[in-house]
């Protein structure tokens, strides 16, 4: 009867053939989820006009890029690893979800279960920034996160689709990929790299005390790099100053930021030269005494993808003696007007740097 029946669905007459369904293919569906949460001080970027940011990790590669941006206390640090033990990007994908709370007590950002699964061939979920509003709050922002685990059927997702409702009370619908990146573009960093306009050069630094040497130039000039600095032919580090021209007693700030999806390391933050454009070339507007020395700590430090160092100098010659490593460094002659840059050295081969115009 079966076998019949099985004919009849095949054929009709003389091996006349009619169409027969398939069977139905799998749909794919979210078979489990679980979720963590943790709160931090610090965001990282997103789009202010978003109720929040979401990353969609499909690698242990990207996992470790994605945790090293939060620099969690290890309790909390080992409590997500715990829950990431044995992740199978095969069949799972883990999607970080990030609002923020309008102070100290909206720290939660609630997944529920219930509302995970799959829409447009993406990942849907729903989150939402608790909280109690009982009077004792202090007034802090703080970034409330989730960590979505979730196992499908069948080949999992790369993008999602989250509606987040910040503590706010906005809403919006935030999409992602695993094929966004995880720092920002160089072409989108705040700042600028040097002046377009050239600028003359001043007389040779001269210090009329004794017994000094001025900083040396720790790199080859020809390795300097402005702005973007990399190897094998990949920009890894992008620094940038937040304006073009200063007035002497006003604060210099300049920012360096690892671009790409991998930590990157470079030495410490002290390893700059701040140096005058001079007729005889850059110098370093610091001395130090004969017997004394510029030394830096060996040390190396690890930036995650859109981390990375930020200078604040006060353009006075107190302000440039205060932020060096060095106690004992003076800055002589006074600053004057004229081309400055900050060049950090602390990278393999050569130095990174910005330029500004300094008005005494």
């Amino acid at each position: 009867m079966a076998a019949g029946g099985a004919a009849l669905a095949g054929c009709l007459g003389d091996g006349e053939r009619v169409p027969t369904e398939s069977p139905p293919k799998s749909v794919l569906a979210v078979t489990d989820s679980a979720t963590t949460g943790f709160a931090t001080r610090r965001s990282a970027d997103w789009d202010d006009e978003a109720a929040g940011h979401v990353v969609v990790v499909d690698s242990e590669e990207r996992q470790r890029a994605l945790l090293s941006k939060y620099d969690l206390p290890d309790d909390r640090r080992g409590r997500i690893l715990e829950f990431l033990d044995g992740i199978d990007y095969g069949s799972e994908r883990l999607v970080l979800v990030e609002s923020v709370g309008p102070n100290e007590c909206h720290d939660r950002l609630r997944m529920p279960d219930d509302e995970v699964g799959i829409a447009d061939s993406g990942v849907r979920a729903t989150a939402t920034v608790e909280g109690s509003d009982d009077g004792d709050c202090a007034e802090l922002l703080v970034y409330p996160s989730s960590l979505l685990r979730a196992a499908f059927n069948g080949d999992p997702p790369n993008r999602a689709a989250v509606e987040v409702t910040d503590g706010r009370g906005e809403s919006s619908t935030v999409t992602a990929s695993v094929d966004d990146p995880l720092s920002p573009a160089p072409e989108n960093l705040p700042g600028s790299v040097r002046p377009d306009e050239k600028a003359d050069p001043v007389a040779p630094l001269s210090c009329d005390r004794t017994g000094v040497e001025r900083h040396d130039q720790r790199f080859d000039e020809d390795a300097l790099r402005w702005g973007d600095y990399g190897q094998d032919g990949e920009t890894t580090l992008s620094m940038r100053v937040d304006r073009l021209s200063y007035e002497y007693g006003e604060t210099f700030n300049a920012s360096l930021t690892n671009i790409t999806d991998e930590p990157v390391e470079t030495g410490n933050s002290a390893r700059y030269a701040l140096q005058a454009r001079t007729e005889e070339g850059w110098q370093d507007v610091r001395v130090i005494d004969s017997d004394a020395a510029f030394e830096y700590t060996d040390e190396t430090v690890s930036h995650a993808p859109g981390e990375g160092f930020e200078w604040f100098i006060e353009l006075t010659e107190e302000g440039v003696v205060e932020a060096s490593a060095q106690s004992d460094v003076e800055v002589c002659p006074d600053l004057q007007s004229g081309r400055h840059r900050l060049a950090f050295f602390g990278v393999d081969d050569g130095a990174v740097a910005v330029a500004f115009d300094l008005s005494a």
